[in-house]
This record gives C-alpha cells, sequence and structure tokens, in this order.
C-alpha cells in the first residue's frame, strides 16, 4: 500500500495540471455521475446545452471543431447527468471524456486505439494505477498481455494520451528508484556494491 501511495504522488507530481473550478481542487469524484439532471428545452443549440450542463457542474468544456447542431423539439429528462451527456453523445455522433478539470468532445471519428509498451509493470498493475489516479474509465476498451508486455486502450485521442502519460510517468517514477549505489573499489575498510531492487531493498 505504501509503495502504491509513494507512486501515486511521484506521478501526480510529475504532472503540470491546470485545474478549472472549484471541483477539480477539491473532489477526486466526476460531477458526471448517476446524480438525477432535470432539463427542460424546446429547441437549442448543442452549444448551449453544452455550456449550460458544464456551467452547472463547474467543470470546463473543450468541444472540437465540426461538432454543432440544434436539438429540436420539446424534451424534459428524467435522466441522471451521465445518462444526459450520453444521450447528447448518441444524438449529435460525438464522444465524451472527463479528464479531472473539463468535459472533452470529439467526433467519433477521433476513437482509435493505441499500443503501449510496458517496461516495469504488469498490465493489472496498469489498470490499478490509472484507476487510483481517477484516469481509467470502464466506458472506453482497455486490454493488455502479460507475456508481451503490451497495454491496448481504445479512445479519443485526449484519453489516450492521458494514459500514455501516466504510463511514462510511472515506469520513469520506478526505475528512478531501482539502482546500484556504488563506492571506491571494495578494500578492507570500504563497503562492498548494495544492489537495489524495485522495492528499494538491498538484494543480495
Amino acid at each position: 500500500m505504501n509503495k502504491l501511495k509513494n507512486l501515486l504522488l511521484a506521478i501526480l507530481a510529475s504532472f503540470c495540471v491546470v485545474e478549472s473550478g472549484a471541483w477539480a481542487q477539491t473532489n477526486l469524484e466526476s460531477p458526471i455521475d448517476e446524480t438525477p439532471y432535470p432539463f427542460t428545452t424546446q429547441r437549442s443549440s448543442l452549444d448551449t446545452i453544452l455550456d449550460f450542463y458544464t456551467r452547472n457542474l463547474r467543470i470546463g468544456l473543450a468541444v472540437e471543431e465540426g461538432i454543432s447542431g440544434d436539438l429540436e423539439g420539446g424534451l424534459t429528462t428524467p435522466l441522471s447527468r451521465i445518462e444526459f451527456l450520453d444521450f447528447l453523445a448518441n444524438e449529435f455522433d460525438f464522444v465524451w471524456y472527463f479528464d479531472g478539470a473539463q468535459l472533452n468532445i470529439s467526433p467519433q471519428t477521433d476513437v482509435e486505439t493505441r499500443i503501449y509498451s510496458l517496461s516495469d509493470f504488469s498490465g493489472s498493475e496498469t489498470i490499478r494505477m490509472l484507476k487510483a489516479l481517477g484516469i481509467f474509465q470502464d466506458k472506453f476498451s482497455h486490454r493488455y498481455d502479460e507475456r508481451s508486455r503490451t497495454f491496448l486502450a481504445l479512445g479519443p485521442t485526449k484519453y489516450l494520451d492521458t494514459v500514455g502519460n501516466a504510463i511514462e510517468a510511472a515506469e520513469n517514477s520506478e526505475r528512478a528508484k531501482t539502482g546500484v549505489i556504488r563506492g571506491p573499489s571494495a578494500g578492507p575498510n570500504q563497503a562492498a556494491p548494495i544492489n537495489l531492487d524495485r522495492d528499494g531493498l538491498e538484494n543480495n
């Protein structure tokens, strides 16, 4: 547990995060949850709806070009926050990803598959690390092969970039903890080299 805690602190320190709103500063749970989201409209543009939605949740918003349209007809939603967003995604053919600070909206064509090479962590350890950091999202596909030490993720570009940054930071942090402490050539009063394993313990 201490190892995971120290690793997460090291990874968080390696990220430069620009926080948006009070949520990012005080809470690790996503505000896009099962909380009921009452919404009524006769006709509104997608831009207006998303702006209103993110302002209510006090989070940022980034919408890629080419995503627009109007929600026709009357709509009264007995939906949750996440269901409402999924409804919009289905209506306007986009994919959404909340990165902890802002809601990212991109076209379905932005979804791709990316494969990462793992050196110091297994696939299951990588999943646990991503979940502990609040990055992992079940809505996207993730697979790994322990034999080849590869990790695959499918999702929008911004999500895959964040996953890649976290994996790189974790791998770099682990390598920084692993090393060999050497002194002068061993003599009568000189210490022999001390080899450290990945947990920082002496490995003779």
